[in-house]
């Protein structure tokens, strides 16, 4: 609503960006008695951090893990953005874009949009780059402002570069 006011003003609206993920943490009063930090701590913390600041980098407001989005269930519509890899884990953390609250009832085209993203995330994740290219291409076009796609669409096509000059 502020961002609204803002804008009607003539203001610039007031960014904000997110990382959620969903783990145990340790949240509470850490310190001696001359010096007391309220903190939170642990490694959903530092996740959830490092997608708060993934957001500037992917031009989107809230980034969340995987599992998040998994918990989340069917209430709220996400779009796959990437697998980014993150200190102190071995394995790649897939990251959503939360886009709308589907109780709201987001409109059949972002629905369709999102299922999309899906697609090409999928055929990336099983290296079919000139699959994911094609859906990802299509995608920018339709949103020529969509920095997901322009970036996603470019690492396919930088991929697809690589594995020709490798054969």
């Amino acid at each position: 609503m502020l961002n609204l006011e803002w804008v009607a003003k003539g203001r610039l609206p007031f960014q904000t960006r997110f990382g959620l993920h969903t783990g145990s943490a340790i949240v509470g009063n850490v310190g001696s008695m001359e010096r007391m930090n309220y903190t939170v701590m642990g490694d959903a913390v530092n996740l959830a951090s490092r997608l708060e600041g993934a957001n500037k980098f992917y031009g989107t407001s809230i980034l969340v893990s995987d599992q998040t989005r998994q918990q989340a269930g069917d209430e709220f519509l996400f779009r796959p953005v990437d697998l980014v890899r993150v200190m102190g884990r071995t394995e790649g953390v897939r990251i959503y874009e939360l886009v709308a609250d589907q109780r709201e009832r987001p409109p059949e085209s972002l629905v369709t949009r999102c299922r999309r993203f899906d697609e090409a995330f999928e055929a990336c994740l099983a290296r079919e780059w000139e699959q994911a290219l094609s859906v990802y291409e299509e995608l920018q076009r339709a949103a020529p402002d969509d920095e997901v796609a322009a970036l996603l669409t470019e690492r396919c096509r930088e991929l697809i570069g690589h594995a020709d000059a490798h054969e």
